[in-house]
C-alpha cells in the first residue's frame, strides 16, 4: 500500500505477503491492517493506493490458490474496507468543552424558570 499528500510522490506504507490457499475456489480472503506513518497526520489531502507487486524473489505474480495462474485481467476483490482516524486530543477536548458549556447554560436557564414546559423535556 502506498500513500501520498500530493497525488504525485507516493511512499510505501505497508507490504504484505501471503501463502496461496492449498485448495478452494481461489476466493481466499486475507485480513490486513495498516497504520500510516506520522507524515500522514493532519494532512488536508491524503491519497492511498493499493497495488500489486511481484512475488518476493520472482518476476511473476502469485495466484491466491496453489495450482492457479495469475491473470492481469482478473478482478481484485476488496470487502469491508474501512478508513478511520483518531481525532487529535485538542479537537476532542474542544468538542467536549463546548457540549458541557451548552448543557450548563441550558441547566441554568431551566433552573431560573426561563424555559417553558415544552423546552424542559429531553
Amino acid at each position: 500500500m502506498l500513500w501520498s499528500t500530493d497525488n504525485t510522490t507516493y511512499q510505501s506504507a505497508a507490504t504484505f505477503t501471503f501463502a496461496p490457499a492449498p485448495s478452494g475456489s481461489g476466493d481466499t480472503w486475507y485480513t490486513r491492517s495498516v497504520s500510516l506513518p506520522a507524515g500522514a497526520n493532519n494532512q488536508g489531502n491524503l491519497y492511498v493506493r493499493i497495488v500489486s507487486n511481484f512475488s518476493p524473489g520472482l518476476s511473476t505474480y502469485t495466484a491466491s490458490q496453489l495450482g492457479s495462474t495469475y491473470s492481469g485481467a482478473g478482478p481484485w476483490r476488496f470487502d469491508d474496507v474501512t478508513f478511520s482516524a483518531v481525532p487529535e486530543p485538542a479537537t476532542s477536548a474542544a468538542v467536549a468543552a463546548a457540549g458541557l458549556i451548552g448543557f450548563a447554560l441550558l441547566r441554568k436557564r431551566w433552573s431560573q424558570g426561563s424555559l417553558d414546559d415544552s423546552q424542559k423535556e429531553f
